[in-house]
C-alpha cells in the first residue's frame, strides 16, 4: 500500500543561496513513500493497462525494430521542437538517405537518435545514473547549439529557466546551485533502483521531475530528462523494447506540461502533475498501439 502525504514542504523550497545574493529551489530528496488519491489510483490503473496491453503488442510483433526507428525519429522531432527546433521528417529521412550533411536543426534530431539508441545499448553495462547520463549528455550536445555548454559534464555554474533574456532576478525557475547537484543526483539514482513500495509509473514520473528540476547540465536538461523515461520503462521490465514516448504528448500540452512541474515547486501538490502524467502514459501507450496494429496490418497486406 502506498502511503504517504503530498505536502508543498515534501517537494523542497526557494530559499537564498548563502553569499551569492540569489535565490534557487532546493529540491527535498525524492519520497520513498507518497499518498494517492482515488483519482491518481483511477489514473495509474488505466495507465498501466494500456501500457501493459502495448508491451504485449511489442512481444508478438514480427520485426519490432520496423517500429522502434519510426518511433525513435517521432520522438525525438517532438522533443527537439519542445526545445525551439525547426525541422521536418523529410528533411532528417534526405539527409539520411543521400548523405548530405545536415544542417543543425537537422543534426539535434538526429543526435537525439544516437542518444537514445547509445543509452539503451548502456543500460545492458551501466545502471541508470549519473554516468550513463553525462554520456547521453555528450552524443546529445555533440556539435550542435549547445556545444559549448560542457557536453557531458554536470554542471558547475548556476543555471535558469525564463523567457529570453531573462536573469537570474527574472527566472521563471532556478534550480539548486551546482554544489548542491551531485548529492541530489546521487539520492535520484539510489530512487531508480531500490526496491521500492512506490508503483513503477509514480516512479518514473517523480524520476522525470525531479530531473527537470535538479537541471543537473548547463544545456539540453528537457531532452535527456525525456529521453530517461523510456530507459526506466525498459530498465523495469515494462516494455520489451523502446516503443513508448511521451514528447509528442509533451509538446502538444507544452503549456500545461510546464506548468505542472513548477506546480509541484510552487506548493501545488503533486496531483496535478501524476494526473497529467499518467493520463500522457494512457494516451501515448494507446496510440503506440493503435499505429502498431496499422503497421502490421500493412506488412501482412
Amino acid at each position: 500500500m502506498v502511503t504517504g502525504t503530498n505536502n508543498a514542504d515534501n517537494w523542497g523550497q526557494v530559499r537564498p543561496v548563502p553569499g551569492l545574493g540569489y535565490e534557487a529551489f532546493y529540491p527535498a530528496p525524492l519520497p520513498r513513500s507518497i499518498g494517492m488519491s482515488p483519482g491518481i489510483l483511477q489514473k495509474l490503473t488505466n495507465a498501466e493497462a494500456a501500457l501493459g496491453r502495448l508491451a504485449g503488442a511489442g512481444r508478438l510483433l514480427p520485426n519490432p525494430h520496423l517500429l522502434i526507428r519510426a518511433y525513435a525519429l517521432r520522438e525525438a522531432m517532438a522533443s527537439t521542437r519542445i526545445e525551439g527546433t525547426q525541422t521536418t521528417l523529410t528533411a532528417v529521412l534526405d539527409s539520411t538517405a543521400t548523405g548530405t550533411p545536415p544542417d543543425a536543426d537537422v543534426e539535434e534530431v538526429t543526435n537525439y537518435v544516437r542518444a537514445l539508441e547509445s543509452g539503451l545499448a548502456r543500460l545492458r553495462e551501466l545502471p541508470l545514473g549519473t554516468r550513463l547520463m553525462c554520456e547521453m549528455h555528450g552524443i546529445l550536445l555533440n556539435g550542435v547549439r549547445g556545444r559549448e555548454r560542457q557536453p557531458g559534464e554536470i554542471r558547475r555554474s548556476q543555471n535558469w529557466i525564463g523567457r529570453p533574456g531573462a536573469t537570474l532576478d527574472t527566472a521563471t525557475f532556478v534550480p539548486p546551485p551546482p554544489d548542491e547537484v551531485p548529492p541530489l543526483l546521487a539520492d535520484w539514482e539510489r530512487f531508480a533502483h531500490e526496491d521500492s513500495q512506490v508503483p513503477v509509473l509514480i516512479q518514473s514520473a517523480l524520476l522525470h521531475h525531479q530531473f527537470e528540476t535538479i537541471h543537473p547540465f548547463l544545456d539540453g536538461n528537457g531532452r535527456l530528462g525525456r529521453l530517461l523515461i523510456i530507459l526506466h520503462l525498459v530498465m523495469c521490465g515494462r516494455l520489451p523494447s523502446p516503443l513508448l514516448y511521451l514528447s509528442s504528448y509533451f509538446e502538444h500540452y507544452k503549456d500545461t506540461y510546464i506548468r505542472c512541474l513548477q506546480g509541484v515547486r510552487e506548493g501545488n501538490g503533486l496531483d496535478p502533475w501524476l494526473d497529467f502524467y499518467l493520463s500522457g502514459i494512457e494516451a501515448e501507450a494507446s496510440d503506440a498501439l493503435r499505429r502498431a496494429e496499422q503497421v502490421v496490418d500493412l506488412r501482412e497486406d
